[in-house]
């Protein structure tokens, strides 16, 4: 897993979306997506429900504010992802973006 930089359009503990950069050693450009605030523990991101991907808050995190943060990335081709959120992976939070558009 490598890592993202977020930058959210809300203070984070608000649903909504944010810009999404993958950090070196990936490339991309910035993907705008969903941002959701969860329950920590386990959960299954589907494509089907977030074409491009997701970030994820876990609810009471230690991130605040609307400030550009990094969180873990998980690129995948996978259609779902499962994700410990809260677990050691991921402990504030969380990006998944999609790979594959089919």
């Amino acid at each position: 897993m490598s890592d993202a930089g977020v930058i959210p359009f809300q203070p984070i503990p608000q649903d909504g979306y944010a810009s999404v950069t993958p950090l070196p050693p990936e490339t991309g450009f910035p993907n705008v997506v969903p941002l959701a605030n969860l329950a920590a523990g386990n959960i299954a991101v589907d494509q089907k429900d977030y074409p491009a991907g997701l970030v994820v808050i876990a609810q009471g995190s230690a991130l605040q504010g609307s400030e550009p943060v990094t969180l873990p990335l998980e690129c995948t081709s996978n259609k779902q992802v499962n994700i410990n959120l809260g677990g050691p992976q991921a402990p504030n939070g969380v990006v998944i973006l999609f790979t594959s558009r089919k």
